[in-house]
């Protein structure tokens, strides 16, 4: 290797004075030139730590516990969602104490009088009790954790994993692995507090009855909070809603922060959704056209396809995908959709924008305010997937199809 020149050392002390080493985003190391001595012409790095004890404990817990790359790698609501879902999975803990210690007590754990066999009657009968619950649930409300997992997450607790979502470079896998390590934490947290709180509350029913109820309202309150720092990009009905009301307005859509922030998470609006309704479900008055319509002849459908009707206070649009009916009555709105097979996601989402329009302004939006919100919507990062919309899956069939 040729030896330096004393004007090329100078030059490249010149120009590279520093040099800044970091990790996740955090400075770490910093590296200098020098002449080690008794070697005037060779330049060597020297290497100094830019982590103070304080730094790099912080450090420490920070790839222990957070997806690497942290904050680039998930979305800006992580942190918020991570901290209060932290507080409701101690306060849940430790109520989870507070209850076995009680159906302990309730099996005979401690009193003389107490057989084995009516223990393990009383304990078979709670997981008993409990499978089937699960089970009842899952058959009337499954299709609608999908639409509604912010209302069920915080009801039921069942969303132990909604955190997923915010994975933002394809790290799913670091994202949940770091996610239960929060968990693993906060429950050796909790198992701690409860070696310490047990003997404290021993012997104390209203103690303990109190206590319950404040970790009770403290994992309710930090579900609610949790679930409202969530920003899901997909549309479910009520954000559908939201983001049409915005659109008819302002001419625009709103954010997805936005439209988050006031969706509402114990309720809904005042409108009936039927959405991929049979027939036999659609007003009565409005079913002898709509079977007209639906077996005519080709030339005869394309002719109908665009009818509108106002009927016994009804609004009606057909076309050869979609039957669309809306009905106002009393301040409550009520809307059916009927769909033909085949009707592709894109004829399907149209149709719901549509009736959500009708529902706001009492008319049909033409074909550039259809095109205008799709556009809208895909500026401001929203899926329109139609997954989360309660679509159910009752289709049908004309005589003849339509072209």
């Amino acid at each position: 290797m040729p030896k330096q020149s004393a004007s090329q050392i100078e030059a490249i002390e010149h120009q590279q004075q520093n040099i800044v080493e970091t990790y996740n985003g955090e400075p770490v190391h910093e590296y200098s030139f020098a002449r080690p001595r008794g070697d005037g012409d060779r330049l060597a790095l020297q290497k100094n730590s830019l982590r103070k004890r304080v730094h790099s404990v912080r450090a420490f817990f920070a790839e222990v516990f957070l997806p690497q790359g942290y904050p680039s790698t998930v979305s800006a609501d992580y942190l918020d969602y991570q901290l209060y879902d932290t507080l409701q999975a101690f306060a849940s803990s430790l109520n989870g104490t507070l209850a076995t210690l009680a159906v302990l007590k309730g099996v005979g754990v401690g009193n003389e009088q107490a057989t084995v066999l009516a223990a393990a009657l009383t304990w078979i009968l709670k997981d008993g009790v409990g499978m089937l619950a699960r089970i009842a649930f899952a058959w009337a409300k499954g299709t609608r954790l999908d639409s509604d997992c912010k209302r069920w997450r915080l009801f039921a607790d069942l969303l132990n994993d909604a955190s997923f979502f915010i994975a933002r470079r394809d790290n799913l896998a670091d994202v949940a692995a770091k996610d239960g390590s929060q968990e693993t934490l906060v429950n050796v947290l909790s198992l701690l507090c409860s070696l310490v709180l047990l003997p404290q509350v021993e012997g104390r029913p209203f103690t303990i009855w109190a206590l319950f109820l404040l970790f009770t309202a403290v994992h309710l309150f930090a579900n609610y909070r949790a679930v409202k720092c969530i920003q899901l990009e997909t549309l479910n009905p009520n954000r559908l809603t939201l983001a049409v009301r915005h659109f008819v307005e302002y001419g625009t859509v709103p954010s997805v922060a936005e439209c988050n922030r006031k969706e509402p998470i114990l309720g809904t609006f005042a409108v009936l959704r039927h959405f991929g309704c049979p027939l036999a479900q659609l007003p009565a008055n409005i079913g002898p056209l709509v079977a007209k319509t639906i077996n005519a002849s080709p030339q005869t459908a394309v002719t109908t396809a665009e009818v509108l009707l106002d009927q016994d206070g009804f609004a009606c649009k057909l076309s050869p995908a979609t039957i669309c009916v809306v009905e106002e009555s009393k301040g409550t709105t009520e809307s059916w959709l009927a769909i033909a097979e085949g009707a592709s996601d894109s004829e399907i989402f149209d149709a719901l924008f549509k009736m959500a329009f009708y529902a706001e302004v009492k008319r049909w939006p033409n074909g550039l305010e259809v095109s205008k919100f799709r556009h809208e919507m895909a500026i401001m990062g929203w899926s329109l997937q139609i997954n989360q919309l309660d679509v159910d899956e009752w289709r049908y069939r004309s005589r003849e199809k339509w072209t």
